[in-house]
């Protein structure tokens, strides 16, 4: 019984559905092809890229104002620990993808992040500025359709030196 002639096959042009294969190398070039395909043990494949997100979402925050870093990165179901580093050194690992501090002034710098199933991220600045209470702060303001800047000088008071002030 031959094979039908529909089926596009080397075979079909004979009788013979047993036959040898008719390019003698074709096993040899399936079996190179995947040896280049198949991964290297010991390698990784190329990973998705974490992402740092910042929240606020601006890079420019005052001392103690609360900062949330999260890492956006594929996680293993069962592990979501996600490895944080800061200025380019390991700092520390946590076991979800996000964390919470105050800003201090060491805490400005570039922060990276890794999950298990996802490559390095970018770097993402953070910048912790710190204005002192009682100094002055220059400020340009513009005002109408005529974009005239306003220069002014004030001096940054917080609400309890204020308090303070008017029990004095």
């Amino acid at each position: 019984m031959g094979i039908p002639s529909f089926l596009a096959l080397p075979a079909a042009r004979s009788d013979w559905a047993d036959c040898m294969p008719c390019h003698p190398l074709g096993h040899m070039l399936l079996w190179t092809a995947l040896l280049f395909l198949a991964p290297v043990p010991g390698t990784r494949a190329v990973l998705p890229k974490a992402e740092v997100k910042l929240q606020p979402a601006w890079i420019n925050v005052l001392q103690e104002d609360s900062v949330t870093l999260t890492c956006q990165g594929d996680h293993d179901p069962g592990n979501t620990t996600t490895q944080w580093f800061h200025n380019g050194n390991f700092t520390w690992t946590e076991n979800q993808p996000s964390f919470s501090f105050k800003a201090r002034r060491a805490s400005s710098g570039y922060y990276r992040c890794q999950t298990a199933y996802s490559s390095l991220s970018d770097p993402v600045h953070l910048d912790i500025s710190q204005y002192l209470e009682g100094h002055k702060q220059a400020a340009e303001c513009e005002r109408g359709r005529r974009k005239s800047l306003t220069h002014r000088t004030a001096s940054i008071f917080t609400a309890e030196s204020n308090a303070q002030t008017d029990h004095n």
